[in-house]
């Protein structure tokens, strides 16, 4: 047994990872959501509330899950300076390559076409920095990026949590989310005034799962179908939220959504998946998420131009979904992995650590 480099407080062995299958179901899902909303919005149909809900619901998964996961993947991590640089690299691996690589395939299209953007906009857009374009938009170059804007930002607070003992680093945690939230009451120029947007609460309640999670116990036989009923109560409170009397929907709307999330996002943390072809394929679209998210704007518009006068919108809109998460998945395999699994032993070997262990207090 050893001492802890910070408190000095005697140390066990860390405990492996408990992993959380169902987890990949929700990104599946979340993804899907948001590949939807574009792919709706692409045929121009009569229904662009319901695209915009789909897309916020989506997004608040991810949120969701980003604060589940971080806080999962790192409570028995001894607390420190190291464990906090570890984990933004491991970050920074998982996240920037491909956005990066996203990031310049649009700006190279937009030289073709004869358009530029500002270097400015350059800049800003690989440093995960908001700004409003000339159109008066927060997006950046790669437009679905503006939510990897906010897990940047939910990356660096994390980071200064790990610096901290494990009870005040959630409470610094708890303060700074309140308090970049509270924020939206004040006129504060961009970026600030973007990073205010109370979104940034749901990382928190990532969190909140996460610790809960382990009390909550869901029976083998009926876990299955608890996540496929949870997953149908978001689909539920999409419809919900789009058939509210008002657009947008009221901050108690919001809030009900929000628990509506948590609530699948815990039941699916949860629940012990069996292992099934059906169950396989989920969770490799839930793998390939990240990739998908960040390719299918890219997909479903030359496939709406090639389909979309034979089928029209709404038989294409499958189409332009099901393509999106084929080269999702093509991207995930073929790219995403081998160069994580490169960056990854690269700054293992840079950053070697002592054996992992995990605190007794």
């Amino acid at each position: 047994m050893t001492p802890n480099p910070l408190s000095g407080k005697p140390v066990l062995p860390r405990p492996p990872l408990v992993k959380l299958e169902g987890i990949q179901i929700i990104r599946a899902l979340a993804a899907n959501l948001v590949v939807v909303d574009h792919s709706l919005l692409t045929t121009k149909t009569a229904y662009p509330e319901l695209a915009w809900i789909m897309g916020a619901v989506g997004v608040w998964l991810f949120f969701v899950v980003s604060g589940l996961i971080m806080q999962h993947t790192t409570a028995h991590e001894v607390r420190g300076a190291e464990s906090a640089r570890l984990f933004l690299v491991r970050r920074l691996v998982r996240i920037v390559p491909l956005y990066w690589l996203f990031t310049f395939v649009f700006i190279t299209q937009a030289f073709l076409h004869g358009n530029y953007f500002k270097l400015e906009w350059i800049v800003k857009s690989l440093l995960f920095i908001p700004y409003t374009d000339a159109e008066n938009q927060l997006h950046p170059i790669v437009q679905q990026g503006w939510t990897l804007n906010y897990e940047m930002l939910f990356y660096l607070i994390f980071a200064g949590s790990l610096l901290l003992p494990k009870r005040i680093g959630l409470l610094f945690i708890a303060a700074a989310l309140i308090i970049l939230s509270a924020g939206t009451f004040l006129s504060l120029p961009v970026p600030f005034g973007a990073w205010t947007d109370p979104v940034v609460l749901l990382f928190g309640v990532g969190i909140v799962l996460s610790i809960i999670r382990p009390a909550i116990t869901v029976p083998e036989g009926i876990s299955g179908h608890l996540v496929t009923l949870a997953c149908l109560g978001t689909v539920v409170t999409v419809i919900l939220l789009w058939l509210a009397p008002t657009y947008p929907p009221s901050l108690t709307a919001h809030v009900l959504a929000w628990l509506a999330c948590a609530t699948t996002i815990l039941v699916a943390a949860s629940a012990r998946i069996k292992r099934s072809s059906f169950n396989q394929f989920l969770a490799l679209l839930g793998n390939a998420s990240y990739s998908t998210y960040l390719c299918h704007n890219i997909v479903i518009n030359p496939v709406y131009k090639l389909v979309g006068g034979k089928l029209g919108p709404a038989l294409s809109i499958p189409v332009m979904v099901i393509g999106a998460n084929i080269v999702g998945i093509m991207l995930y395999r073929f790219f995403e992995t081998p160069l994580n699994k490169v960056l990854r032993s690269l700054t293992s070997a840079k950053h070697k650590m002592a054996p992992q262990v995990v605190q007794t207090v």
